[in-house]
């Protein structure tokens, strides 16, 4: 079935890692008719021309003289769909006055965390709180119904959506015992654009390494209120490379549980998701989805004792991928539409 393009689309913070891939998927998404472009650093300078390169591209961003919008000019756009991929704490207050107007679809932890403390103890005050119950936690194959309804769509982390994907659907059929150890190595992109003395390319070459360990990583909330009922230590490692999540996990099935309880969990969550595929015969590697839109899964069973291997694209799968996932989900588009399924990007 055909796409009409209809839709209208801002991006905040488009000139950072997360940002200016969605202004890539959004230039070849056949539902998106005009894109707004904000950038603080670079507000009204040229698009870089390699961003638009067909005729329809260019067309896409004709509202804005193919430049940045500035902030300035958020409070009086109206559009169908609003994505904010500004920092942590920065992201809420520069958007929440678009609500009633737009969905919002928001990267930045601002709207993830429904426990107050808990958001306060990882990332300090919340900037608002009033809009928190219109908020849904966009871990799109999990909660697709409710992101069809909601008017905020708070997109997960990467290191969450890697662990979480596997994860959930045992935990909720009750096959897994309390305690769960998920280790995870990540690309560099995912801190950012920032400079940073330890992202630096002297620094992080042939060197690997883990920080915020146990339940100090800021990703550790999210994995606490999706797997409420059990025990969760998360140890994220960087890693020598650009872009990827590698996640290892480590869990017990419960006695009587059997893998082909997991096969059978695992058909009925994700029979229908495009973006989800189980690895039977290896172990999926960062390669594999490097520019694509996937969580590639696998496991390995020693008698109730389960290690469940996940990887993705953070800055697709684990960022602006999933984010265009769930504006299709919410708009009632075909799911897979506008995103890669394999290495592209």
């Amino acid at each position: 079935m055909a796409i009409i393009a209809i839709m209208r689309a801002m991006i905040l913070g488009s000139t950072g890692y997360s940002g200016e891939l969605l202004l890539r998927l959004l230039l070849r998404h056949p539902a998106i008719e005009e894109i707004v472009a904000v950038s603080t650093s670079q507000g009204g300078q040229p698009l870089p021309e390699w961003l638009c390169a067909t005729s329809t591209e260019r067309s896409k961003m004709s509202a804005t003289n193919h430049r940045y919008a500035t902030p300035t000019q958020i409070k009086n756009w109206r559009g169908e769909v609003l994505f904010s991929a500004l920092p942590h704490l920065q992201s809420a207050s520069v958007w929440k006055a678009l609500v009633p107007h737009t969905v919002i679809i928001d990267l930045s932890a601002d709207v993830r965390l429904q426990d107050a403390a808990l958001f306060e103890q990882l990332y300090g005050a919340r900037p608002i709180r009033a809009l928190l119950p219109q908020a849904c936690y966009g871990l799109t194959e999990l909660r697709r119904e409710q992101i069809k309804n909601a008017a905020i769509i708070a997109n997960p982390g990467c290191y969450p959506t890697a662990a979480l994907l596997p994860l959930v659907p045992l935990a909720q059929e009750g096959l897994l015992l309390d305690n769960i150890h998920i280790t995870a190595l990540s690309g560099t992109s995912g801190a950012g654009k920032t400079a940073k003395s330890n992202f630096l390319l002297s620094e992080r070459a042939e060197n690997s390494g883990a920080y915020s360990p146990g339940c100090t990583h800021r990703h550790w909330g999210e994995l606490h209120e999706m797997l409420p009922q059990h025990s969760v230590s998360f140890v994220p490692h960087l890693a020598p490379m650009a872009r990827g999540i590698a996640a290892t996990i480590f869990a017990t099935l419960r006695s009587g549980a059997s893998e082909r309880d997991m096969i059978e969990i695992y058909n009925q969550q994700y029979h229908n998701a495009p973006f989800v595929q189980c690895c039977l015969n290896h172990i999926p590697q960062t390669l594999e989805v490097r520019g694509s839109n996937r969580c590639d899964f696998s496991w390995q069973l020693e008698g109730q004792s389960l290690i469940l291997f996940s990887v993705i694209d953070n800055l697709l799968k684990g960022a602006a991928g999933q984010a265009v996932q769930n504006m299709n989900v919410h708009f009632g588009l075909p799911e897979d539409s506008g995103l890669p399924l394999t290495r592209e990007l």
